[in-house]
């Protein structure tokens, strides 16, 4: 009898640095984090916190250098990822939290989230200006942007963690901030960015380790919802978002007037302003509300084998049919959760079951979703214990990325710790990301140039 033969995993590897790498640069990374797919680039963009690095992983014809690529391309015409064709990394004088694209443009544009603020990066002239100084946003010296995301409306959610290494001290003093500059865009100011409300608390605070979130619409007369999540707490949140906060034209105009006189370099960095008297219609950022656990993520069960799964919340995203995916760190798997049947628990335990809302899944589903099911629909492992974060992308958004961190790890044992995976087609679509809103551009801008590598990749190993 022919001995049994594992089955083929679900994942390959779309970057690796080490023995039997694809990747000619070689360039390992320590925390790989925030994935984002841009379908104008065809090129998966992540970050290396700890190595201070921002990647770019090119797929296709179009996936070069901004200025040297064959012009944007579109995943319409595609059939399968493929594998990648280029690598380039840019090196960074700070920590770096996450990166994200911008709502328009050719996508040479995009924003990084730091421990010196929000910047503007531009790949094709490897240019950066501060957009936010991260003194607006934090209240002590030791503190760096972390995961951050834009919501549909464009304005950026970003969360803020302190690096102390007295556990005890990091506690409860991170937050979650709203930024937005579509306030400024409207009254025609460029490469600005404030704190929203100006001058007042975070949109959340009290959080330790502020990680994954994703937005998700209104549906069924419901109000759209942040979902979020603070690993250190081992759960993943949710909180409806209600109302608006609004700003007097004048004030916004004097302002803006107030900083265009200032030097250049001086009006780059001050960006949180008084809150105005009378509203600025049509704008304004959610408030929130209804704080509640989505998923405790101590007792996911994998349906297959019925073992509790271990791991703590990172990265996380939604896809198109009500799945929420959550990258459990410490637990070498990605788990996709039945976004409904969470609710639907959630609701029971806080005595709001007649609550409804959210996602296509839960409205079609509605109050037949029992709360006493398992939530967990799949789980994917990879060869790695810290998977970070996760995306989808590729052709119709049907591929996950997943990135991973080699810190804390022994290589002996886990010699792909640190790649980026990725699931060629996981079944089901994912959403586009979201893009920052504003008037952005780095031509007259104060800048820095940032030091840069790119290689071609070689085909891919057999790992």
């Amino acid at each position: 009898m022919q001995p049994a033969t594992a089955p083929a995993p679900e994942w390959r590897v779309a970057y690796h640095a080490g023995p039997g790498s694809n990747n000619a640069n070689n360039i390992p990374v320590v925390l790989g984090e925030s994935p984002v797919w841009s379908a104008v680039l065809r090129s998966l963009l992540f970050v290396d916190i700890d190595g201070r690095r921002l990647h770019r992983i090119g797929y296709g014809a179009s996936a070069g250098s901004a200025e040297g690529g064959s012009g944007p391309a579109t995943d319409a015409a595609d059939v399968a990822l493929g594998d990648p064709v280029s690598h380039e990394c840019v090196s960074l004088p700070w920590l770096i939290g996450s990166v994200g694209l911008l709502s328009s443009g050719d996508g040479s544009l995009c924003w990084l989230a730091t421990a010196a603020g929000v910047h503007l990066f531009c790949w094709s002239t490897l240019r950066s200006t501060l957009l936010l100084p991260l003194g607006a946003a934090a209240d002590r010296p030791d503190t760096r942007f972390n995961d951050a995301k834009a919501a549909p409306s464009g304005d950026l959610w970003a969360g803020t963690l302190v690096t102390e290494s007295n556990a005890a001290k990091r506690r409860g003093r991170g937050h979650l901030h709203c930024l937005s500059a579509r306030r400024f865009a409207q009254m025609g100011a460029l490469n600005r960015l404030a704190v929203e409300p100006p001058a007042g608390a975070p949109m959340l605070a009290g959080a330790t380790l502020s990680n994954g979130l994703d937005f998700l619409p209104p549906s069924a007369g419901g109000p759209p919802r942040l979902i979020w999540t603070d690993t250190a707490r081992r759960s993943v949140e949710i909180f409806d978002m209600h109302g608006a906060v609004e700003y007097d034209a004048s004030s916004v105009a004097a302002h803006v007037s107030a900083a265009s006189t200032a030097s250049t370099a001086a009006a780059s960095s001050t960006a949180v302003v008084a809150a105005p008297s009378a509203p600025l219609p049509g704008l304004g950022v959610a408030s929130l509300a209804s704080r509640r656990t989505l998923v405790d993520c101590t007792r996911l069960v994998d349906p297959a084998t019925g073992t509790v799964l271990t791991g703590d919340p990172d990265g996380l995203t939604l896809d198109a049919e009500g799945g929420l995916w959550v990258a459990l760190n410490g637990g070498g798997c990605v788990v996709r959760i039945d976004f409904a049947v969470a609710l639907a628990a959630s609701d029971c335990a806080s005595g709001s079951s007649s609550r409804r809302g959210g996602s296509g899944s839960e409205a079609s589903v509605g109050s037949a979703v029992s709360p006493t099911r398992n939530p967990v629909t799949r789980v994917v492992r990879f060869p790695v214990s810290k998977v970070t974060s996760l995306c989808f992308g590729g052709p119709a958004l049907r591929s996950l990325f997943v990135t991973s961190a080699s810190k804390g790890t022994d290589p002996t044992k886990e010699p792909l710790a640190g790649s980026v995976f990725v699931v060629p087609e996981v079944g089901v679509s994912g959403c586009p990301p979201n893009g920052l809103r504003g008037n952005f551009a780095l031509d007259g801008a104060p800048h820095e140039i940032l030091q840069h590598t790119r290689m071609e990749q070689r085909p891919r190993a057999k790992l």
